[in-house]
């Protein structure tokens, strides 16, 4: 269980999916549908790494998670 990766790979699925559903009605129809397809398989994505993502910490402390992602042992959160 990679934590940090997953979590990275969560990260940078939210990030692709943030990009995609900007302004909805820029460029011609087919730049307009092949957003519109992109947006539809980053929202998989995202949704399939979010699921790992849980899945993976659903067992952890606050304190082992912290751990994981490399966060200080100061109280600080991930």
């Amino acid at each position: 269980m990679d934590i940090p990766t997953l979590a990275r790979t969560r990260a940078e699925c939210a990030a692709r999916l943030e990009s995609l559903s900007g302004d909805l009605l820029i460029g011609d129809p087919e730049e307009r549908k092949a957003t519109a397809l992109a947006r539809i398989a980053a929202r998989a994505a995202y949704r399939r790494a979010e699921e790992e993502f849980q899945r993976a910490v659903s067992t952890l402390t606050t304190d082992e998670l912290a751990l994981a992602l490399g966060a200080k042992r100061e109280g600080r959160a991930a």
